[in-house]
């Protein structure tokens, strides 16, 4: 890609020798005689494309290392080039100047070209020190902006918002009706976009999920729950103002419970008939059946397919890939190889579009080997990997029940991270029911809802402690209030303690296989009873 420079007072392209009337690729930058600050780095740009159309993109700054006010870089910066030198940076004036360059199809090369800080943000770093970034590239945007936005417009990834909504679970009484509040922080650490419900087996999280699903696809209609925008009440009381409609862009429900017994809607990929939908599970929701492994291989295959025709969505499973195989929780598996299997069907082909149900067939067989030879949790994280890279958007809603089934832990922990980050590339949010620690030590508890249930009566509230990064041993009994006298073991203790046994005797009647908790709970007791131990 050529750049060149027009000067102050000079009319344009015609300056140039040998400048064509239908030149294609080729970059014009007028300089612009303001100063900010007495710098001058201000150019208007204007692209002639593969197709030798004229397309005005909107103004660019540029700098140099050691610039000092005064200094015209018009004077200095060549009149021709492909590549600044390393010691020049740009930054364009907006948000809008990015989203108009990624539509020519070299635009990497151009932004390269300009050494842009957008395109390479580590540049922000390296001359951090230069009045002439400071005062004059960075005058009317933060570096924050140009790391978390214009990088991403850049990427093609949609720009980050902040969500702020509620979700009003209704009760047949009074007592039996509660609210959880969520919100998400863009770019916060850690990260907000994860949130968890957890609380006792039978206190409602899976049918509180059923409901959300339910009040997401109509959205604003009352009944057994609905959302709610937190920073905004109604003129009735405590009541708040319901979600405007298309508030969630698509809801994807993820249950890998084999007694899934919700009857799923219908999965909806038009988005004119409203917020779409598409459940991942191990229940054909249309009759209640467990699905057979064919039939999962081939669900697999078809989303995998979407994923690889994406190109953008193959830079992030390319990416996600390489998150997994650094925590060594799938070494020995050779990602490359899904890679081949999509190859060798033709899928590369230029002709071949996503969602060729014959395509996908033959697939899933140049698949199947590979799936096989996996165990169910490492299949799992593929499924829910596949499925959100297929699915998120911008404004999704993820709904995740007991993500823990099948996984042991680092494995299921390296699924929270990951899920994480596609959310924060896609701009999307997550609320997952969970019984694990593990699944909490990801979270803030500013994200962790728990649930209590007494009869009738509902109520909630946020853990106690902070849970990002805390203890497995202090989650499992503060947060999830472990009630160690109702446990098994405890029983057992506290029959042989009742008996009259001492200490000595119990460790050896266990043959020393009581651990600290254990040996701590014994003595505790042995204590209350008013005997002497060792």
């Amino acid at each position: 890609m050529k750049f060149y420079v027009i000067k102050p007072g000079e009319s344009g392209p015609a300056v140039f020798h040998g400048f064509g009337k239908r030149a294609k690729n080729f970059v014009f930058l007028k300089a612009i005689r303001w100063n900010d600050y007495s710098f001058y780095t201000t150019f208007d740009m204007t692209i002639f494309d593969s197709d030798a159309n004229q397309v005005h993109v909107g103004k660019v700054r540029i700098g140099y290392q050691g610039q000092e006010p005064g200094e015209a870089l018009f004077d200095r910066i060549p009149r021709e080039f492909t590549t600044l030198g390393d010691e020049y940076f740009s930054l364009g004036f907006s948000h809008e100047y990015y989203e108009s360059v990624t539509q020519y199809s070299m635009y990497i090369d151009l932004l390269s070209g300009l050494k842009d800080i957008a395109l390479d943000v580590t540049l922000i770093d390296k001359f951090k020190d230069e009045d002439v970034l400071n005062l004059s590239l960075l005058r009317d945007v933060s570096a924050t902006t140009v790391r978390n936005e214009y990088s991403r417009v850049i990427r093609r990834l949609p720009v980050l918002t902040d969500f702020k909504f509620g979700f009003q679970c209704v009760g047949a009484y009074e007592e039996s009706t509660y609210n959880l509040d969520f919100e998400v922080v863009k770019n916060s650490v850690p990260p907000s976009n994860i949130h968890a419900v957890i609380g006792k087996n039978g206190v409602g999280k899976t049918t509180l999920f059923n409901r959300m699903v339910e009040a997401a696809l109509e959205v604003g209609t009352l009944g057994s729950g609905h959302f709610y925008e937190t920073d905004r009440k109604s003129l009735f009381g405590e009541q708040y103002t319901g979600l405007e409609a298309g508030y969630f862009s698509r809801v994807l429900s993820i249950s890998f419970s084999a007694f899934d017994t919700y009857n799923h809607p219908e999965d909806n990929d038009q988005p004119a008939k409203g917020p779409c939908y598409s459940y991942l599970g191990l229940v054909d929701s249309s009759n209640g059946r467990l699905k057979s492994h064919e039939e999962i291989y081939l669900e697999f295959a078809s989303s995998l397919a979407v994923v690889f025709s994406d190109s953008y969505a193959l830079n992030d499973w390319h990416d996600t890939i390489s998150q997994l195989t650094e925590t060594n929780n799938f070494n020995g598996l050779i990602f490359s190889e899904f890679i081949a299997a999509y190859d060798r069907c033709g899928g590369f082909d230029a002709y071949h579009h996503a969602e060729n149900w014959e395509f996908d067939r033959q697939f899933k067989l140049e698949l199947q080997p590979l799936l096989e030879s996996l165990s169910s949790g490492h299949f799992i994280v593929l499924r829910i990997i596949v499925e959100l890279l297929r699915r998120v958007e911008t404004k999704t809603l993820v709904l995740i029940d007991e993500p823990e089934t099948h996984l042991h832990p680092p494995l299921l922990s390296a699924l929270v991270r990951i899920v994480s980050k596609i959310l924060h590339n896609r701009n999307g949010v997550a609320i997952t029911a969970t019984h694990s620690p593990v699944v909490l030590q990801e979270i803030p508890k500013s994200c962790v809802w728990k649930i209590y249930r007494e009869g009738i009566s509902f109520r909630v509230s946020r853990p106690s402690i902070e849970t990002y990064g805390e203890n497995i041993g202090t989650l499992t009994e503060e947060v999830f209030a472990l009630d160690i006298d109702k446990s098994g073991f405890i029983k057992d203790l506290e029959l042989m303690v009742g008996d009259g046994v001492t200490f000595d005797e119990i460790i050896k009647k266990y043959n020393g296989q009581l651990g600290t908790e254990a040996r701590f709970i014994v003595k505790s007791l042995i204590s209350n009873r008013g005997e002497t131990q060792k």
